[in-house]
């Protein structure tokens, strides 16, 4: 069930870091949150990924860690998702958002937290 404090506290996270990827839906009687991430991991979609209350903990390390880079503030959403999926965003995400390249190398910035997320990927015609 989605109710309770916890949503309280999701609610809270979002507001406070001004993130306006949080979207919810119901099915049914229940009340299910996600985090919008379209067009991070393939081109032209529309994504997200469910939410519960045992990912509080790692949504608060994941603002934490954005906010450590220059430019993270808006980004924890996304680098959220690339670690629950184990995946990296897509490389056109690198360079439009990021400023960057995967495997830049450069510690402490945005582009190394998201490469940390997961292995390499090869780029397709809808995730270039």
């Amino acid at each position: 069930m989605s109710d309770g404090p916890w949503v309280f506290k999701l609610l809270r996270l979002f507001a406070a870091g001004d993130c306006e990827e949080l979207r919810w839906r119901v099915d049914g009687d229940v009340l299910v949150f996600s985090v919008d991430c379209s067009d991070t991991f393939y081109w032209g979609t529309a994504d997200g990924e469910d939410v519960t209350e045992a990912d509080l903990p790692d949504l608060h390390r994941a603002v934490a860690d954005a906010r450590g880079c220059t430019g993270g503030e808006d980004l924890w959403a996304a680098l959220w998702c690339a670690r629950r999926r184990g995946m990296r965003p897509m490389a056109a995400y690198y360079r439009q958002v990021l400023g960057g390249l995967p495997d830049s190398e450069l510690p402490g910035t945005l582009a190394a937290l998201f490469d940390a997320a997961g292995p390499v990927r090869p780029r397709t015609l809808v995730a270039p």
